[in-house]
């Protein structure tokens, strides 16, 4: 399942599916975040077992809404305990400088080693 709560309104991702609520006040957002999931996860024809994972977007965006988003996620991942993945929005100005740049991929450990 992911979240995003830092935008414009709450989005829910179950599997393929999305599902969007706008919020006329962006101070809405924990008011209406787990109708927004109910609402997701009944369409996705899914239960919490289901869910193999959380991720949450944290920015850039809403301060308050990503401790809305990592809130929720923190408390159900305490009742199903499940990976939590903090996601960061990427703008294209942010990766136009490496489009034309070649990627190089570190394969050292921290402490240095290979492999």
């Amino acid at each position: 399942m992911h979240l995003d709560t830092v935008n414009d309104g709450v989005t829910v991702r179950v599997g393929e599916l999305e599902v969007h609520e706008a919020t006329p006040d962006k101070k809405m957002k924990d008011k209406i975040v787990n109708e927004v999931i109910a609402k997701a996860m009944g369409e996705a024809r899914v239960t919490f077992e289901d869910v193999t994972h959380y991720s949450v977007v944290v920015g850039p965006g809403s301060w308050t809404g990503a401790r809305v988003g990592v809130a929720v996620i923190k408390a159900l991942a305490l009742v199903l305990p499940r990976p939590i993945f903090a996601v960061r929005e990427v703008t294209r100005e942010e990766l136009e400088p490496f489009y034309d740049s070649e990627f190089v991929v570190s394969t050292k450990k921290r402490d240095g080693s290979s492999k």
